[in-house]
């Protein structure tokens, strides 16, 4: 596909999943990602379908470490009390990878086998597929505000 953007970040929460009758699932979250540039994180709306977003309902929780391969979209729609139309752009997500390990995520939740910042990059890297490989400076969590 064209126009693909391919980002590592942390989740900001929990994905808000939503199931239809036809047995679908569609998965909105946000993700922080930092930009060398900048002092703080930019933030992108993503959205799953299908497959897709079934893994993130499953598996992907609030400050995740993900890979997503995504495609521009631009969501429209009206204001319901003034009426006025609104728009805002959106992911939409063709491919998510897990960087944070079950182990990792199991100790943040319960709140122990907090790593070394250092440590956690390591092994997030690690973990990374190899389209991701030419990625590096990933945000600690200390810098992403969750």
């Amino acid at each position: 596909m064209i126009n693909n953007c391919t980002f590592i970040g942390n989740v900001g929460k929990d994905p808000e999943a939503r199931y239809f009758e036809s047995g679908s699932c569609v998965a909105e979250f946000t993700l922080a990602i930092k930009k060398p540039a900048k002092d703080g994180p930019v933030w992108i709306n993503c959205k799953a379908w299908g497959k897709t977003a079934q893994l993130a309902a499953d598996y992907v929780r609030k400050g995740h470490r993900i890979a997503v391969v995504a495609h521009l979209d631009q969501e429209s729609w009206t204001d319901r009390t003034t009426g006025e139309k609104r728009s805002k752009p959106v992911f939409i997500v063709d491919r998510l990878q897990l960087l944070t390990s079950k182990a990792e995520a199991e100790g943040r939740s319960q709140g122990q086998g907090q790593q070394e910042p250092r440590q956690r990059r390591q092994t997030a890297a690690a973990a990374a597929p190899a389209w991701n490989s030419q990625f590096d400076g990933d945000p600690s969590d200390e810098e992403v505000p969750f």
